[in-house]
């Protein structure tokens, strides 16, 4: 999914082992569309 760039991967500055994972401006922008559809739609139930 990382080569798709739904997410991006972020290296830490205070340990080198260890990776970030977030997802991507556009990935984000895609969720919060799609829930705000479903909001719209009257299918969320929360």
């Amino acid at each position: 999914m990382t080569e798709e760039r739904i997410f991006i991967r972020r290296a830490d500055e205070r340990d080198g082992r260890r990776i970030f994972i977030e997802l991507s401006d556009q990935a984000t922008a895609a969720m919060v569309g799609y829930f705000a559809m479903i909001r719209r739609s009257g299918l969320m139930l929360a």
